[in-house]
């Protein structure tokens, strides 16, 4: 009987939606901001800044628990089984075939796989505006929200903290959130890298279009699961950093 996706949209059991979170414990647990201190003050510029920094503290941890929820749930499927290692193969008359080593459930559990794993980065970049947003406000930099809004708040951070503007700056040169960037990218604009592309290429010359064919590109789950695992740590680095610099 051929297999559904719906057979496998299932949740991890309490103890192992606790294993899962444990193998991260180090990061996770350092990806949120105190929302205790308070709006303690005689100065009323203070009083507002702190009155607006609290919703976003508050937003940010409550992000902080979306992206957690997502990231199990990638575990969860992904530790079920996907054999996608050697994804290319020979076809037994000839030929390319996809995905030999994988049977019905294969496919399904890839599904859910994929499903969180696309959530995941969109996840992870919005709360990097949310850090711009907080620093933003904390340093009352005075940047409204729109198009450009993380390069407009890095101009003005400079005038305000030097070592976080230069932090922030090298964040986004690191080689981790590149890949990160890029992946979110492909996922919102371009081809899925979880998927099979054609091997189509294009190439426009001066006099001319060349075009080519040759073997698609595909991003393994395991390369997509070491991302993200690498993406937690970042997060955690950078939040604790920020931390130490506002709080």
């Amino acid at each position: 009987m051929k297999k559904h996706i719906n057979d496998f949209a299932d949740f991890p059991s309490k103890d192992k939606w606790r294993e899962l979170y444990n193998e991260q414990k180090d990061s996770l647990e350092r990806i949120e901001f105190s929302t205790s201190n308070g709006t303690g003050t005689n100065d009323i510029i203070d009083f507002s800044r702190k009155m607006e920094l609290s919703p976003w503290f508050l937003e940010f941890n409550n992000k902080s628990f979306d992206l957690t929820m997502n990231y199990i749930l990638v575990m969860h499927h992904y530790k079920k089984g996907i054999p996608d290692e050697n994804w290319i193969g020979a076809g037994e008359k000839g030929g390319i075939k996809y995905f030999q080593h994988f049977k019905d459930e294969h496919h399904c559990i890839k599904f859910w796989f994929d499903f969180y794993v696309e959530s995941y980065f969109f996840r992870f970049f919005s709360m990097i505006d949310s850090i711009y947003h907080i620093l933003n406000v904390n340093y009352q930099l005075g940047v409204t929200e729109g198009i450009g809004f993380r390069n407009k708040v890095s101009k003005r951070l400079k005038e305000k903290d030097i070592g976080l503007y230069e932090y922030m700056k090298d964040i986004r040169k690191d080689e981790i959130y590149l890949s990160l960037d890029n992946f979110r990218n492909n996922f919102t604009h371009n081809f899925r890298p979880n998927q099979i592309s054609s091997g189509i290429t294009r190439k426009e010359t001066k006099t001319h279009l060349v075009i080519s064919g040759g073997v698609g590109k595909y991003t393994t789950s395991a390369e997509l699961v070491q991302n993200i695992q690498a993406s937690l740590r970042l997060l955690g680095d950078i939040t604790d950093f920020v931390k130490n610099k506002i709080e």
